[in-house]
């Protein structure tokens, strides 16, 4: 099946275009919002060739389709191109973000504000890689061949461009914030910009700064995710009342200087230090959880980490305490801890392949574990091709992740570039607890392997998944799941 025809499909059981409310992506995933949940099929998605898995959090369908999700994704936007034009309704743009029909809860505040978040920072992923890879160049060039940016200018120039993606980072969100919100987008980078503004920094630095009688907080903005979001959001609201009041005639001339004199002030004297120092805050927590006891930490990390991933959130928790430590320090020894995780998730793909004695599925999960492996923190093949389709795999990924991340917590191991954990990005955890790194992660590998090998399979499951493949074979498709 082409990639066409496949977007071509997961659009029709989608709803067709007047149901799709928005369309992202990211690694593995293509990211659905619709107007109405009625309309999808989810399990005719699911069984659609290619598809791994289709979830659901916080209102937004997820896809994983692995490492074919960009080819998709950029034939299911061309299918659904048109659908942009239709949302100049700006009524229907607030109904759209409201909480839906769950009604006003902290559990679908929470749920819709974790999918906001994982949608403002999927876009971003490609160059927070970018910028990972480059730091592991970096590393490579100062540890194995002594260039630091005293001595080699070359080396300077690449670290101010690595540097770049989190010096400028509320300018990038501002950016994929303007699309999930749907405001003006040069808008919602001009009041960010004036965040980030070198002189507004000297401004704080020469002494008490007042704005109408009202002081301002010295705040360096720079590499800060929670202002820049909170200036886009209030900037969507401050636009739609300002639509309302103003006349028409007087539109084009007024609303773009009321909404920069109404969003800005308030963003400095208000949202931007309640967003800072709210990040202090779930930073601080978090830090204070890990200080109390890395152990704990890194075991509650190594744990859930696999949870994390199936809801998508993951990029969630990297992106507020991982790159937020990475901007701050240059290292994080927090979040580290999710390497035993995805190499036990291999551990369990393996053990399947070795242990069964069906052709058909042993085949199917080498290609998985080998994909898995050998893709650089893609891991969505195997988990959810194997380990989560039949279950006790998956949960003896969380024994291992535990144990193994217990070990790397307390072996105080970091990581200091914003990258994935594979073969090729090793030199950005080289340093303080590397080794530590190494263990917990073969350890909780380990026992991965060995629940797996022992208990992972029963053989209703070697069974079902035999009928199936001979029913699929006989149909000319592929089997649920497969590649």
């Amino acid at each position: 099946m082409s990639y066409e025809n496949l977007a071509n499909l997961i659009l029709e059981k989608a709803g067709g275009k007047g149901n799709i409310k928005s369309v992202t992506y990211c690694m593995t995933r293509l990211r659905l919002s619709l107007y109405d949940d009625e309309k999808i099929d989810v399990k005719g998605i699911e069984h659609l060739d290619h598809v791994m898995r289709v979830v659901k959090v916080g209102g937004q369908y997820q896809i994983v389709l692995g490492a074919i999700v960009v080819d998709v994704y950029n034939d299911f936007t061309k299918l659904v191109g048109l659908v942009e034009e239709n949302k100049n309704n700006r009524q229907k743009e607030v109904e759209s973000f409201s909480l839906g029909k769950g009604g006003f809860n902290v559990k679908n505040i929470a749920s819709t504000a974790a999918t906001t978040l994982a949608s403002i920072f999927t876009p971003l992923i490609p160059a927070m890689l970018g910028s990972g890879m480059l730091k592991v160049i970096l590393i490579i060039m100062e540890q194995g061949f002594q260039l630091n940016a005293a001595n080699c200018s070359t080396y300077a120039v690449l670290n101010i461009l690595q540097n770049s993606f989190f010096y400028f980072m509320p300018i990038l969100l501002a950016w994929s914030a303007s699309k999930r919100f749907k405001v003006n987008t040069v808008m919602a980078l001009f009041v960010v910009c004036f965040l980030v503004h070198p002189n507004l920094a000297a401004l704080f630095a020469d002494g008490d700064v007042m704005f109408l009688g009202i002081p301002v907080t010295p705040v360096t903005y720079t590499s800060q995710v929670i202002p820049a979001l909170l200036a886009v959001y209030l900037l969507k609201w401050v636009d739609l009342g300002l639509q309302k009041i103003i006349p028409n005639v007087i539109k084009t001339m007024t609303i773009p200087l009321l909404t920069i004199l109404i969003v800005a002030p308030i963003t400095l004297i208000v949202l931007g230090p309640l967003g800072y120092w709210g990040g202090l805050v779930i930073t601080n927590i978090i830090k204070s959880f890990y200080n109390f006891s890395p152990i704990l930490s890194g075991a509650l990390i190594g744990a859930t980490w696999n949870l994390l991933l199936i809801c998508g959130m993951h990029m969630v928790v990297l992106t507020l305490v991982r790159n937020q430590n990475l901007a701050t320090f240059g290292y994080d020894k927090i979040t580290v801890a999710y390497c035993a995780s995805l190499m036990c998730q291999v551990a369990a793909g393996l053990a399947v392949a070795m242990r069964t004695r069906n052709k058909a599925l042993k085949k199917k999960a080498y290609a998985l574990t080998l994909t898995s492996f050998f893709a650089g923190n893609v891991i969505e093949p195997v988990m959810y091709g194997i380990n989560v389709k039949y279950k006790r795999p998956f949960y003896f990924t969380i024994a291992g992740g535990l144990i193994g991340g217990a070990i790397i917590g307390a072996s105080g191991a970091q990581v200091t570039a914003a990258t994935g954990f594979s073969i090729y990005t090793l030199p950005a955890f080289f340093g303080p607890g590397f080794v530590g790194l190494i263990i917990g992660s073969l350890t909780g590998a380990a026992i991965t392997f060995v629940l797996t090998y022992k208990w992972g399979l029963e053989e209703k499951d070697v069974a079902e998944y035999a009928v199936g493949a001979l029913i699929n074979e006989d149909q000319g498709e592929n089997t649920h799941g497969t590649l």
